[in-house]
């Protein structure tokens, strides 16, 4: 649910099983993937001190894993601490897996977030590229859709901020026909999305890219990773 857009409801859903895993297994693997999972839509709400808690104690129990630290580096992002998600982006390990990486596919778009907070367009698109390159490599695109979507919505930042209006609403148009078919209709991603596209033909301010992609990126669901 929360992974769609239904957020409250997903969190409620996730909180009542912590619950009953504390009682059956409070110090196991299980519990520790819960928590990771139950920081994606408190993060979302904005409750970002309960969501590093959640964080903090998976961690204590398993270690920190990549998707703990995608998740640590998206908090940083909200917060507006590009330096913290910086340092944090080597932690997030690319473990190859066959023809298709998805850590490597997360850690392209961590890092394209990353550019486009530094107001570093050019390496945000050639991050985005290479995400591209190998949803194409892998001849898995059909099943990558939340792939897809994430890097059309970032790179319509990316051509924002480099005042090139019509391929940033060419991306942003994708991305929303994507979010459509992907997400609940009132999800935060798909509202997000929508709201990008409206403005896309509006040139950024000064001050603008960081906050803008702030509030996406509060909206961009969990994606399946794969990750441990």
């Amino acid at each position: 649910l929360a992974r769609y857009g239904r957020t409250a409801e997903g969190l409620a859903d996730i909180e009542a099983a912590i619950a009953i895993e504390r009682r059956v297994r409070p110090d196991g693997a299980n519990l520790a993937t819960m928590l990771e999972n139950l920081a994606v839509p408190l993060r979302t709400l904005g409750r970002r001190r309960e969501a590093l808690a959640a964080l903090d104690e998976a961690a204590a129990i398993l270690g920190r894993r990549n998707s703990n630290t995608r998740e640590r580096i998206l908090l940083a992002l909200d917060t507006g601490d590009v330096a913290l998600a910086s340092r944090l982006l080597p932690e997030h390990r690319v473990e190859a897996s066959g023809p298709l990486s998805f850590t490597r596919l997360l850690h392209g778009l961590l890092a394209a977030r990353i550019a486009l907070a530094e107001r570093e367009p050019a390496a945000a698109l050639a991050a985005i590229a290479q995400v591209r390159a190998d949803i194409h490599d892998s001849g898995l695109a059909a099943y990558l859709a939340e792939y897809s979507w994430e890097a059309d919505l970032l790179e319509g930042g990316a051509h924002r901020a480099n005042a090139d209006p019509a391929r940033a609403c060419a991306a942003l148009e994708r991305a929303v026909a994507q979010a459509e078919s992907l997400f609940d209709p009132a999800s935060p991603a798909l509202a997000q999305s929508r709201e990008a596209l409206a403005a896309c033909g509006e040139p950024l301010r000064a001050d603008q890219p960081a906050t803008t992609f702030r509030r996406a990126r509060r909206a961009i669901a969990p994606l399946p990773s794969g990750e441990g």
